[in-house]
């Protein structure tokens, strides 16, 4: 267990430590990272940069004791060191996986009294806090902040956080990626202003440039690109919408978030499925459904394009009467999910454009590190 300090922080930096390609030194780095994935070669974090622009906010809040949970990588230890450097905070406690295996880390949690909590992704921060509920004392009495990145928080989340964590103040969600640091942030009159949605809204930071490719023509979706001094023209793989609109904070750009390409947000035969609405769906089913994926694909009959769905579904409990469960779940999600700015997809199956979707009851969904509930199946 390893707990750090200003004056840990001052020995040496944490993470993945690289230079610069020509740089003599990483002095003015906070952090230098690759997600491994993009194939671009390692960025930098610089921390100048993100001390006054990027996260001023996560900084201002941090007053006490941080709890850090979720992915041990040189990006989530960049909160880290940004919050021992520049913050308030006395404390943080960095447990890691095994550590919040072991049966005594209710205990050590609730010695420790943590006030602010920073958790990567938000998926697993909920199994730890579902888990550690059952503890007595529960450890996290004290917590009034909770920041979440690396994955979309959806109202519905938020709301199960906020069960959780009944003395919790506000739920800080930002935007990142692993290559261009902080991306965008949320700010308290955007989260009044879109409070009953599900869409992820945030101001992007006005030092990034970014920018929407290959926008969809109706609901302007496409996907995020950003520039800074260390990327050019770097796709996110997100997908997401920009929009122009006074906010009483000063800034005028609003981005909302749609989710990962193909996996939060799809497009088939010309509709298109975005996971916070499906989840929204799925949320009101949560005492007949504990899991579920959607796979969708692209299928060409008589070089006519129509949509196939399928719908894997755990149920809670054994199902005494299948078909009728089956029949269930596929007229509210037709009925209620609209796929484009005016029809539901009730609508377009009746007009031959997707096929009737088919339900398969299953025990149990394999999810990798991430939890996929919406999937393109491609042939």
């Amino acid at each position: 267990m390893k707990y750090l300090t200003k004056k840990d922080i001052n020995k040496r930096i944490f993470g993945l430590e690289q230079y610069i390609p020509g740089s003599e030194s990483v002095k003015d780095l906070s952090i230098k990272v690759t997600s491994g994935t993009s194939g671009y070669g390692p960025t930098v974090i610089v921390e100048k940069s993100a001390v006054e622009e990027r996260t001023p906010r996560y900084l201002a809040l941090l007053q006490n004791r941080l709890l850090r949970i979720g992915s041990q990588n040189a990006n989530a230890y960049s909160s880290v060191n940004l919050a021992l450097r520049h913050s308030n905070v006395k404390m943080v406690l960095v447990p890691d996986a095994k550590d919040l295996e072991h049966p005594g880390i209710g205990k050590i949690i609730q010695m420790f009294e943590p006030t602010e909590l920073y958790s990567a992704p938000p998926s697993y921060m909920i199994l730890i806090l579902q888990r550690l509920k059952l503890k007595k004392p529960f450890p996290f009495n004290k917590l009034k902040y909770v920041f979440v990145s690396g994955g979309m928080v959806t109202t519905s989340l938020k709301d199960k956080i906020h069960a959780l964590l009944p003395n919790l103040l506000e739920c800080i969600n930002e935007y990142g990626s692993a290559e261009g640091g902080s991306i965008a942030f949320s700010c308290p009159y955007l989260n009044t202003a879109y409070e009953d949605s599900d869409i992820p809204t945030f101001h992007p930071i006005p030092t990034m440039n970014i920018h929407i490719i290959n926008p969809d023509e109706h609901s302007g979706i496409g996907e995020v690109v950003l520039t800074t001094h260390e990327l050019k023209n770097y796709r996110t793989g997100d997908a997401g919408k920009i929009t122009t609109e006074e906010c009483p904070c000063g800034l005028k750009q609003t981005l909302r978030l749609y989710g990962r390409i193909d996996y939060d947000i799809v497009s088939c035969a010309g509709a298109i499925f975005t996971l916070p609405e499906i989840d929204k769906i799925f949320s009101s089913l949560e005492e007949t459904v504990r899991d579920y994926r959607i796979e969708l694909k692209d299928v060409f009959d008589n070089l006519t394009l129509h949509g196939e769905i399928t719908i894997r579904i755990v149920p809670t409990t054994h199902v005494d009467t299948p078909e009728q469960f089956k029949k269930e779940i596929v007229e509210k999600l037709a009925r209620e999910l609209y796929v484009t700015p005016t029809r539901t997809l009730e609508e377009l199956v009746k007009d031959g454009i997707f096929f009737q979707p088919t339900v398969l009851l299953e025990d149990e969904i394999v999810h990798g590190r991430k939890e996929i509930h919406l999937k393109k199946i491609v042939s």
